[in-house]
């Protein structure tokens, strides 16, 4: 649920920037041009003095400021554009959902790994040192934070005022997926994969609280047990040296684990009940023209109106 937005001075500009394509164009735009240019920045600064930086330390380096980054460019946006306070970003219960979400996302990967390690699939060679603790860091704050601000605050949140939940929700899983396509090795199974896994859970996980933390969380630890545990495609130097072997089936294809069917099928049960409970808390909205009045429309945003 959003709190009320106030009203512009100029009706017609308010009008306009009021509109969801504007306001999308508009947020996408500004967080990744200041993201981008605070890493540009930072990775300039490096190379043009002596300073020596760590290789384990580069991800956590350039990961916290492009959190912090993303997160004043959208508290700007949502309230010099949408006029209002951004409290699906309201810090009250925060901790707990981030780490409620931790749990859950930490724990399906967690689960994956433990199945396969029983099965033979998954082995450990070596352990590294504790400073992989710092790159399994910096990724997961970066893909925890930045790709949920952009993906469930900003694209999910508006689309879903006009076109309902269901819709919102399909569209935003499915650039969520596509986002990903320049990753190591993406093919179409891997982009479905975490389309209708990943995309469908942490979609759900916004849809139940009305707000970030939750996703953030589940994203955050699974990025940061998949780094930590050193599963290939490699991001970054995990904790251990690990392999993968099997089938495909089984492992995931070259793309990652999330291309494993038992990655997939907990993804989808996860967002499943996730989804069930954000409707019967009436979380779900209908599209602007199943609404039989504007006025319905404005008084039940992020409220129940039932499918």
């Amino acid at each position: 649920m959003t709190s009320e937005a106030k009203e512009w001075r100029w009706p017609r500009l308010g009008a306009v920037l009021r509109f969801p394509l504007t306001r999308l164009v508009i947020a996408v735009a500004a967080i990744l041009a200041g993201v981008l240019l605070v890493s540009v920045l930072l990775l300039g600064l490096y190379v043009v003095t002596d300073f020596v930086l760590p290789p384990s330390a580069i991800f956590l380096v350039l990961g916290v400021p492009a959190v912090l980054v993303t997160h004043f460019i959208y508290i700007g946006f949502v309230r010099l554009v949408e006029r209002r306070a951004a409290i699906e970003l309201a810090l009250q219960g925060a901790l707990r959902e981030v780490g409620s979400g931790i749990l859950i996302g930490g724990g399906l990967l967690l689960t994956v790994i433990g199945v396969l390690a029983a099965l033979g699939h998954y082995r450990v060679d070596a352990i590294t040192s504790w400073t992989a603790l710092l790159p399994a860091l910096g990724v997961a704050l970066f893909a925890g934070y930045v790709e949920e601000v952009l993906s469930r605050g900003v694209i999910l949140r508006i689309l879903e005022e006009s076109l309902g939940t269901w819709i919102a929700l399909a569209i935003s899983a499915g650039l969520f997926g596509f986002a990903h396509f320049g990753n190591p090795n993406m093919g179409l199974r891997g982009l479905l994969a975490i389309t209708v896994g990943a995309g469908a859970l942490l979609g759900a996980a916004y849809l139940l609280t009305r707000r970030l933390w939750l996703a953030v969380g589940i994203h955050f630890g699974w990025n940061f047990v998949y780094v930590l545990f050193g599963l290939p495609p490699p991001i970054a130097e995990g904790l251990f040296d690990s392999r993968l072997s099997g089938p495909d089936l089984l492992i995931g294809d070259a793309s990652g684990v999330e291309s494993s069917i038992l990655a997939l099928t907990l993804c989808v049960a996860a967002a499943v009940v996730l989804l069930v409970a954000a409707h019967r808390k009436g979380h779900f909205v209908r599209p602007f023209w199943a609404r039989p009045t504007e006025a319905t429309n404005n008084d039940t945003m992020g409220e129940e109106t039932s499918p």
